[in-house]
């Protein structure tokens, strides 16, 4: 009994939560949009394929930086001053 009065109330406070909205801004101008139930799901998907390819971007750019430093490093010791 106690467990099925539990999972009402967990059900109720579901139900309460505020509903998903996305920020928007640009050109210095801010937008509050309203997802509709029906398509809260698929937004989160794509929210978070956005923040995977973000995290793989910036992780790539570091691998880039480093081996570009790499190369300067072995150009670096092989350059001859000339004349000698």
């Amino acid at each position: 009994m106690r467990g099925g009065e539990n999972r009402r109330v967990r059900q109720t406070f579901t139900e309460r939560r505020q509903p998903l909205r996305i920020h928007e801004i640009s050109a210095s101008q801010h937008k509050l949009y309203t997802v509709p139930p029906d398509q809260r799901a698929q937004v989160r998907q794509r929210a978070a394929a956005w923040r995977r390819y973000q995290r793989a971007r910036a992780r790539l750019l570091q691998q880039m930086t480093a081996l570009l430093a790499l190369a300067d490093q072995l150009a670096e010791s092989q350059r001859v001053d000339w004349p000698p």
